[in-house]
């Protein structure tokens, strides 16, 4: 079983690693943008007997997505060709569909169900189970609604075994995205009221719709009659966005159904919404004060690129980023510009004027989202994919994550079986996981003593037992009505013994000093402070302290308590 099929979106080589795969049955696909749904018609030429499905909402922006990339190969002399209009007729003839939110038999014995991701129209989770296993994999999602797509609901996640998971955000929190909406409808209109040019690069699905409806609806716009143009693959996409209104929030839909209103395009609205046909009439856009939605997001093409690089040297323009930004596009070094340095942008070299700002519209969801995801599904594999190395180490560290799953950051080739601990886990941390948190501990009185009876399976299979047990004394302690164990290592037993002796000598040694805590110095004025010191010890810093044996620094003994 295969998921997803994406083409990367720089080097030479955009495929997958389809090398590995050994005669795939089944290719599921969570949504249609380019890093998911690129290389389908690839996978299809060399497996064509095994099934594709997604979603409805999927195989139609699919159409218009695949139709793209091969534009794309087509006209760019550096892009290999990966496919042709053969391959491309013959995948999207066999693409199934499936509803979301019901289960259906894919392959014999394997049952599998979508469930909406709020990513982008038709974004699905995957969810599959084999016999006892289960998988669930998010695809790109967020939980939080946007205006062209409700957030995934926490409560439709199932539990399974296995998680894979996106971590694009993995390492930060989003501001409120109504915040970030509202900031960036004012900075428009302040803009254009100035007489000045906007564009807003944008991801040409998903992104782009929620602008233009976003604007469409904005209480700031309705007074203005600057136009948007909205240029490029934008265009084609929000023709298939309004194609399939059941498909999008109900807010949407009764702009068309109650208000009479087109929610995208519309030449005679009030701000007028007007598509670029042509390459000519390009300039007429920038001609007087308007806003422009056009791709690419990141500006690394389309007809975006024309337009930064013709308002960047006017002062009173300015380009508006509005998501996520790939480490090496242009799209990332315009945020890093300020007004007077130059940038190489559409071949020519460019002195920047323009006000540059981005605003947090991103359609994936941040550490918190994530952690969510993750406490639902409650995996005993977790799967971080889809982010920069510290985002998914920062996912990997994040809440008790290590000590409830095994956790993957995989390598192209790499190999995860079901139930078998990664090879870097040592035993304490895999008993963490295996072993239960929690047990029931069975109090037996004998005459005027007392035992605690722990399982026998603890016992025998637990190494943090072995740690606690080693040497044959805990150490006990109340914690309100709570009693905690820690272990009593050699060491300590022998420092205990260093400190009884220290005491019944009778000098005025570290031992019975009120600068002696958890075994180490606490005097400011001491050669020995915040130094490890031997109880016995003897320096000119010396203060007493009232204290026996029982009383003796508590912390002494705990201060080294692991977490067993």
């Amino acid at each position: 079983v295969v998921l997803d099929c994406g083409t990367r979106p720089k080097g030479y080589d955009p495929l997958p690693a389809l090398d590995y795969l050994d005669n795939p049955h089944l290719l599921l696909i969570s949504h249609s943008h380019q890093d998911h749904l690129g290389a389908v018609p690839v996978f299809h030429s060399r497996y064509p007997g095994a099934r594709m499905i997604s979603t409805h909402g999927t195989r139609e922006i699919a159409h218009v997505m695949l139709r793209d990339g091969l534009k794309i190969q087509q006209l760019n002399e550096d892009s290999p060709e990966l496919f042709d209009e053969a391959d491309l007729e013959q995948t999207l003839f066999q693409l199934e569909t499936q509803p979301v939110g019901k289960d259906f038999e894919a392959l014999p014995g394997l049952m599998v169900r979508f469930i909406n991701a709020g990513h982008i129209l038709g974004a699905a989770c995957i969810y599959l189970r084999y016999k006892d296993m289960s998988l669930l994999y998010t695809g790109d999602f967020h939980t939080t609604n946007s205006r062209t797509t409700n957030g995934l609901n926490l409560a439709e996640l199932p539990e399974a075994d296995i998680l894979i998971t996106e971590s694009t955000y993995g390492s930060s929190v989003h501001p409120a995205r109504r915040n970030q909406e509202t900031a960036l409808m004012e900075s428009i209109a302040e803009v254009v009221q100035a007489g000045g040019n906007v564009l807003i690069p944008s991801f040409a699905l998903g992104r782009a719709q929620e602008i233009l409806l976003a604007i469409r609806t904005s209480k700031l716009f309705n007074k203005l009659t600057v136009p948007i143009f909205v240029d490029g693959l934008v265009r084609a996409v929000t023709e298939v966005f309004r194609e399939n209104l059941d498909l999008l929030p109900i807010p949407v839909q009764n702009l068309v159904k109650i208000n009479g209103q087109e929610p995208f395009f519309d030449k005679t609205s009030t701000p007028p919404i007007i598509s670029i046909e042509h390459p000519r009439e390009r300039p007429i856009a920038i001609a007087k004060p308007s806003v422009i939605v056009a791709s690419s997001g990141m500006l690394t093409g389309g007809p975006s690129v024309y337009y930064a690089s013709a308002l960047l040297e006017q002062e009173n323009a300015a380009i508006f980023i509005s998501g996520y930004t790939d480490e090496e596009s242009p799209g990332r070094l315009l945020q890093s510009l300020k007004t007077g340095d130059t940038v190489e942008l559409d071949r020519k070299s460019i002195t920047v004027k323009a006000q540059i700002k981005r605003f947090n519209l991103s359609a994936h969801t941040d550490k918190v989202g994530l952690g969510q995801v993750i406490n639902k599904v409650k995996p005993k594999h977790l799967v971080l994919i889809h982010g920069e190395l510290e985002s998914l180490h920062q996912v990997a560290r994040s809440g008790d994550n290590q000590s409830l799953c095994y956790i993957h950051i995989p390598a192209v080739g790499d190999k995860i079986e079901l139930g078998v601990a990664p090879e870097q886990l040592s035993r304490k941390q895999i008993a963490k996981i295996q072993q239960p948190q929690e047990f029931d501990v069975m109090v037996e009185s004998f005459g005027t003593d007392a035992w605690l009876r722990v399982p026998e399976e603890v016992v025998e299979k637990d190494p943090r037992w072995q740690t606690l047990s080693i040497s044959g004394i805990i150490k006990a302690r109340w914690d309100g009505v709570n009693l905690k164990l820690a272990p009593m290592q050699p060491e300590m037993i022998l420092q205990e013994e260093e400190i009884e002796a220290g005491l019944k000598s009778g000098k005025d040694c570290c031992a019975v000093c009120q600068f002696f805590s958890g075994r180490f110095c606490q005097s400011p004025d001491s050669p020995l402070f915040e130094r490890r010191v031997d109880p016995l010890a003897i320096c000119d810093q010396f203060q007493s302290q009232v204290q026996d044996l029982s009383t003796l620094d508590t912390d002494l003994l705990w201060s080294e308590e692991v977490d067993y």
